[in-house]
């Protein structure tokens, strides 16, 4: 709901017609605002898969991939994303899926995930230099 408004409303500043534009602007921005009223506190299941996935994290031994050091902060950082999904539902708590989808994110954020392109393109050799 919030992608599809923010993406339609930076069409509309481009010029794209209006079509069946679902919310005005002043309903999302109440929204929004009550999103930041709401204070969701943590269930059970939600700190039991956060304090779980932050010892992981701290014993991971592929140290090479990791980006950066994992320190109470990254802890903290996990509470925080999964108290920011929670209030985007208005919801008064913080549920193992709402967890579950900030442990996601960091690790994701956290890991490189390195890529070798299985053959160079042409643009890419372009860009490089090497044409």
């Amino acid at each position: 709901m919030v992608s599809s408004h923010v993406l339609k409303m930076h069409m509309l500043e481009q010029g794209y017609a209006e079509e069946g534009f679902g919310i005005s602007q002043e309903l999302f921005r109440a929204y929004i605002q009550h999103c930041k009223r709401k204070r969701p506190v943590l269930s059970r299941e939600a700190a039991a898969l956060i304090a779980k996935e932050y010892t992981l994290l701290r014993q991971t031994k592929e140290k090479k991939e990791q980006i950066v050091s994992i320190t109470p902060r990254t802890l903290e950082t996990m509470i925080r994303l999964a108290t920011a999904n929670a209030k985007l539902r208005l919801a008064d708590v913080v549920e193992y899926d709402d967890a579950e989808s900030a442990v996601n994110l960091l690790k994701d954020s956290l890991f490189q995930k390195v890529v070798k392109p299985a053959k160079e393109s042409q643009d890419s050799r372009r860009y490089s230099g090497r044409v």
